[in-house]
């Protein structure tokens, strides 16, 4: 095959990526596509190998030969004909930029296994009437299925729910490679910053700094009960947040200090606990003062969907 792991997805006609949310379920189909006409091929050279074997009336090695033949076929259609309807990663709210990313991973992963799969075809074909060569070949074959398999079940799990897949057996199949490369930190944000999310424009007008435990999380306050998080070190996560109720907060756990910064410059830092909870795609925050508390909730965003217009002088 010509597609190779570096730059797989360039080589798709028309790709572009899955960042616009308009074209997203184009760009889907495009992959879709070239995954399908790929396995296909793949297919060929196994089910010619299986004739081969017939017309030699080599009967003992044809069912491991067409059972791997009726395996690929089968992964070929579901990935050519799979619809998802209105589907997370194609529903008008935001979607998780992790999950965009690790999309692009299976979907790079798919094109390197589907490699592995080739040769194991081509060995099929050259194992000729070697009982032997034609087992070893149909194994590797049925092995590397498996992990195809594993791959597009997960693929398929990320586009349905919109959220990247914690699934550590497919996980493990990831090229690190792949893997997109850290965003830089966004600066930290002081009150009077002008700044826009996915477009929309606020100005901070308070900060919450709140450090320890070797991390350090920032809130700016975006709106009445709009907050924008940064945190980095132990955790390193940007959030939209908004104030929330008892219910869904969860409990303290460390221990840290506060500095609280207003519009007009001036500071109050006391000693607080606090509570960070990061899962797939939400983040909640509690910050205990004392008697009071304030909680926070919201969805993960990534750093580069805020852009910083300016920020006044220290």
């Amino acid at each position: 095959m010509t597609e190779r792991i570096l730059g797989w997805l360039d080589r798709v006609p028309g790709y572009s990526g899955y960042r616009d949310k308009e074209r997203r379920r184009d760009e889907d189909k495009r992959v879709r596509v070239a995954i399908a006409d790929s396995i296909k091929r793949i297919a060929g050279k196994v089910q010619e190998a299986g004739r081969a074997l017939a017309n030699a009336r080599q009967m003992q090695d044809i069912q491991a030969v067409e059972s791997l033949y009726q395996r690929i076929t089968l992964l070929g259609n579901k990935v050519r004909n799979a619809t998802y309807g209105y589907a997370g990663l194609f529903d008008d709210v935001k979607i998780d930029e992790a999950a965009l990313d690790q999309l692009g991973r299976f979907d790079r992963q798919m094109g390197k296994e589907l490699d592995t799969l080739d040769a194991a075809a081509s060995a099929v074909q050259a194992a000729g009437s070697d009982p032997a060569a034609i087992g070893k070949a149909v194994a590797s074959g049925n092995d590397e299925m498996a992990r195809l398999e594993t791959l597009w079940e997960s693929r398929s799990a990320v586009i349905t729910s919109g959220r990247p897949t914690s699934d550590q057996k497919a996980l493990a199949l990831l090229d690190e490679s792949a893997k997109p490369p850290p965003r830089p930190a966004a600066p930290r944000l002081r009150p009077g910053a002008a700044l826009s999310i996915l477009g929309d424009n606020f100005i901070v007008d308070l900060t919450m700094e709140v450090t320890g435990n070797g991390e350090a999380l920032n809130l700016a306050r975006i709106g009445t009960s709009d907050w924008l998080l940064q945190a980095s070190g132990a955790t390193d996560v940007t959030a939209r947040l908004k104030e929330t109720g008892a219910d869904n907060r969860p409990a303290p756990d460390q221990n840290g200090r506060v500095t609280i910064t207003s519009k007009d410059g001036s500071t109050q830092q006391a000693a607080v606990t606090y509570a960070l909870n990061v899962s797939d795609a939400d983040v909640k925050v509690r910050i205990d003062f004392g008697d009071e508390s304030r909680a926070f909730a919201g969805n993960k965003i990534a750093p580069d969907d805020v852009d910083i217009f300016g920020q006044p002088a220290h």
